[in-house]
């Protein structure tokens, strides 16, 4: 029994720690992960995309390509349809 508690613990433990996606505005995602994160626009500059292009993207002025919802998803290790609206 007390085998069992420590997996349920483990198991529940391990799901905390996973973010929550819904499915829904991409944009909406990006902005709550990176608040989530504590990340600045900065902190996609070069990994993500270019920094004129990041700040397009979280400000909302332009959608998220494929390809740089391919970036993001790696980023944050998140499956790309998060991305993709």
């Amino acid at each position: 029994r007390d085998s069992l508690l420590e997996v349920f613990n483990i198991l529940i433990n391990q799901y905390k720690g996973v973010d929550m996606i819904k499915k829904g505005d991409p944009h909406e995602n990006l902005i709550r992960l990176m608040k989530k994160r504590g990340l600045r626009q900065r902190d996609l500059v070069g990994k993500v995309a270019s920094r004129g292009h990041v700040s397009q993207i979280v400000n909302g002025n332009v959608e998220i390509t494929r390809k740089t919802a391919r970036n993001l998803a790696d980023f944050f290790n998140v499956p790309v349809e998060t991305f993709i609206g």
